[in-house]
């Protein structure tokens, strides 16, 4: 059982979950599922909350009808609605039930559900009672004001422990736009001190404390924003969905915050403090669009790069709870040898040179090349790296990687998004068929 009701609600278990009782046999311990007993009919009744809180529960029918409440003089029936369960095959289910007066007024100022066999059933046989654990009942107007454990993101801000609905803080900070818990944790990150000064000498510090504990077990959404610090979208920093900072794209590449060095970490300090004063050129991002590899329709900038442009070919992307590499691996070795040192040869490399001629070729790759304004002839975005594959392609000058940029609106940047992805698995595909063929060879021939 939940740990407290509300009259006037249904009566369930926690979360929500349907009670059930089961005929037990006191002897084997399992379900008595055959017999006129696994049909029987139940009345449900209501105890006292500190009903039998010993171990021993080998009450009589005397002692356990002792222990049942009633309703106050006065008041209506204290349990309302379907007060009888038929066993089905000895299971049965507790059907709707309503409290109609809070348990406050009874010496344990808890409550518990009990179920006994109806009169003129199972005659001659002794069937012990089942009880549930205890439980308090509230007045349904309590949980017009109740908090929320944890809270969450729409949720009106008094919501938060310490802040009283209509109270004095829930007022001021009304007055000052943060309606929300979501309003009250954007607040809260982007500028403590002015969240602190909203509240004043009317809430203590515990209180704050406390406050802002609560509130930051709120769960998040699936929003991301993106403050680019350039045209190209080579930098830029990426908040989560109440604008705390996750990391960093450098040179095209996700950085985890965790991950940033010295430098980046100076950086990305006046990289922060530009995105909150420039707050609307921060693009919004659903944060799934950015965490897939594949998506039908992607946003305003394409945050997808080729992954296959260091000896690490793995490009991060960020995902709803956390930011982590995600990028295809194609598992490519560097020196492009087995582990014995054996190298492969001139005819592979002419091989792979041919093969990277004809992608370039291919419908798909013009496209691509087009769509960043590079024909046939043009650089080739650095996507082959000498130092990293070990061996040469005469495709040069090398050009770092930019995002895509110059875009216009519209399913033309789904398309480059496909093509770039297809490119690469192209690639990787091509590249580990070959190394394993190359390994079988060398393996045999030794």
């Amino acid at each position: 059982m939940p740990p407290h009701l509300f009259t006037g609600g249904k009566v369930e278990g926690e979360q929500g979950a349907a009670i059930h009782v089961v005929l037990l046999d006191a002897t084997t311990g399992n379900a008595v599922q055959t017999g006129p007993e696994s049909s029987a009919k139940l009345t449900v009744v209501v105890l006292e909350g500190d009903f039998n809180e010993e171990a021993d529960e080998n009450w009589s029918v005397d002692h356990f009808e002792s222990q049942e409440v009633k309703a106050r003089e006065g008041k209506r029936p204290l349990l309302t609605g379907e007060l009888q369960v038929t066993l089905i095959d000895g299971v049965g289910t507790l059907g709707d039930l309503t409290f109609t007066d809070n348990s406050s007024w009874i010496r344990s100022r808890k409550f518990r559900l009990g179920l006994k066999v109806a009169s003129g059933y199972c005659v001659g046989i002794r069937i012990q009672e089942a009880k549930t654990e205890a439980f308090a009942v509230k007045d349904h107007r309590g949980e017009l004001y109740k908090k929320h454990y944890p809270p969450a993101l729409h949720d009106e801000v008094w919501r938060l422990d310490r802040i009283a609905k209509d109270g004095a803080l829930h007022k001021k900070l009304i007055k000052s736009q943060v309606i929300t818990v979501e309003d009250f944790l954007r607040v809260l990150v982007r500028d403590p001190q002015r969240l602190r000064n909203i509240l004043g000498s009317g809430m203590s510090n515990r209180m704050w404390e406390n406050t802002v504990e609560h509130a930051k077990t709120c769960v998040l959404g699936g929003k991301l924003y993106v403050y680019y610090a350039d045209s190209a979208h080579n930098t830029g920093a990426i908040f989560n969905h109440i604008y705390e900072l996750t990391g960093l794209i450098s040179d095209g590449q996700f950085v985890p915050l965790e991950s940033l060095d010295h430098n980046q970490k100076i950086s990305v300090d006046l990289l922060v403090k530009r995105a909150y004063e420039n707050w609307n050129r921060v693009i919004e991002y659903d944060g799934k669009v950015l965490s897939a590899l594949t998506f039908p329709a992607p946003p305003a900038h394409n945050m997808i790069e080729y992954p296959f442009i260091s000896p690490d070919p793995t490009m991060g992307v960020p995902s709803n709870t956390g930011y982590k590499p995600t990028g295809p691996s194609f598992d490519v070795p560097g020196d492009w040898s087995d582990p014995q040192g054996h190298a492969f040869g001139d005819s592979f490399s002419k091989e792979v040179r041919l093969r990277s001629s004809e992608m370039l070729e291919t419908d798909d790759m013009q496209k691509l090349l087009r769509s960043f304004g590079v024909g046939a002839t043009g650089p080739t975005f650095g996507l082959y790296d000498n130092d990293a594959y070990g061996y040469n392609i005469p495709h040069e000058p090398q050009v770092a990687p930019v995002y895509a940029q110059g875009h216009t609106r519209g399913s033309g940047k789904a398309v480059v998004g496909w093509l770039k992805l297809k490119a690469a698995l192209r690639w990787g595909i091509f590249i580990r068929k070959k190394a394993a063929e190359r390994r079988a060879q060398l393996v045999e021939l030794d």
